[in-house]
C-alpha cells in the first residue's frame, strides 16, 4: 500500500532530493520552478508524496482549479509552457523492470484514488517525462496522447557528438559559421526582447502568448545562469 500525503515548505529539500535522485526527475519538478507556477497560473498546488511506512518513495506535482463546476488537476498546468511533468519515483532507474512495473501501477492507483475521491476531480492531465510507462494509465481508462522528440547525449566529447547529428542539422552549423553568427548567452533584456518579438509574432497569426513577461523573467531570476539560459544568435 503507498499512502500519500500533501509536502509543505518544510519538505522542500527532501523534495527536491527525490527529483535529484531519479532520471524521471526535471528542473520543472523542483519545489522553487513548481511554487513559481502556482503563483502565475492562479491554481492550487498539491504537491503529492507517497510514502511506503515512512519511506517516501515517489512525488507527483498536482496543479488544482475548479471552472465552470468542474474541478480539475493538471501536471503541468496549463500556460506555463512546460512540456512534461507528472509523477516521479526515487532511485527508479536502480529497480529491476518488473520492479518498476509494480511500483508505477501502485503508485498511479493510489494517487488516482487521491484525485478522484478526496478532491473529487471530473478532469484530470497528466504529461509523463520521457521514458516514463504509460500503461498504468491506459489500465486505469486514461485517453493517451503520446509525443515523440529527439534526445542527444551531451555528455560525449564534442567530436562524437558531431559525428552523430543529422547531415542536415550539420550543414546548417557550417551555413552560420560561414555567415558571421555567433551563438551567445542572452541576459534578462534579451529574454525581454525575444517574448515582445514572440508577442509581435503571435499577433500576425491571430494568436496570443499563454506566458507572461513577469513569469519568465521571474523564472530567468530564480534560475539563470545555472540551471536556465537564454540563447541568441548575433550578426
Amino acid at each position: 500500500e503507498i499512502e500519500l500525503k500533501t509536502a509543505t515548505e518544510n519538505d522542500a529539500q527532501l523534495w527536491d532530493r527525490i527529483i535529484d535522485s531519479s532520471s524521471q526527475g526535471t528542473l520543472f519538478h523542483t519545489w522553487k520552478w513548481l511554487k513559481i507556477a502556482e503563483k502565475y497560473t492562479g491554481t492550487r498546488l498539491y504537491p503529492i508524496l507517497g510514502l511506503k511506512g515512512t519511506v517516501v518513495i515517489g512525488i507527483l506535482p498536482v496543479f488544482f482549479m475548479k471552472k465552470y463546476g468542474i474541478s480539475s488537476a493538471f501536471s503541468p498546468p496549463p500556460s506555463t509552457a512546460i512540456p512534461y511533468l507528472g509523477p516521479v519515483i526515487e532511485n527508479y532507474e536502480n529497480y529491476k523492470q518488473s520492479k518498476k512495473e509494480s511500483m508505477d501501477k501502485h503508485f498511479q492507483r493510489s494517487v488516482d484514488s487521491y484525485l478522484f475521491s478526496e478532491l473529487n476531480c471530473g478532469f484530470v492531465s497528466l504529461s509523463l517525462t520521457a521514458g516514463h510507462d504509460p500503461r498504468p494509465y491506459k489500465w486505469a481508462g486514461y485517453q493517451l496522447d503520446p509525443i515523440f522528440d529527439y534526445h542527444i547525449d551531451i555528455s560525449k566529447d564534442i567530436t562524437t557528438i558531431w559525428q552523430n547529428m543529422d547531415a542536415n542539422l550539420k550543414g546548417h552549423i557550417k551555413r552560420t559559421e560561414k555567415n558571421g553568427i555567433s551563438i551567445e548567452d542572452g541576459s534578462k533584456n534579451d529574454l525581454i526582447d525575444i517574448f515582445h518579438s514572440l508577442e509581435r509574432r503571435y499577433r500576425e497569426q491571430k494568436r496570443a502568448v499563454t506566458v507572461s513577461e513577469d513569469y519568465l523573467t521571474t523564472l530567468f531570476d530564480a534560475f539563470s545562469p545555472a540551471k536556465l539560459k537564454v540563447v541568441v544568435a548575433k550578426q
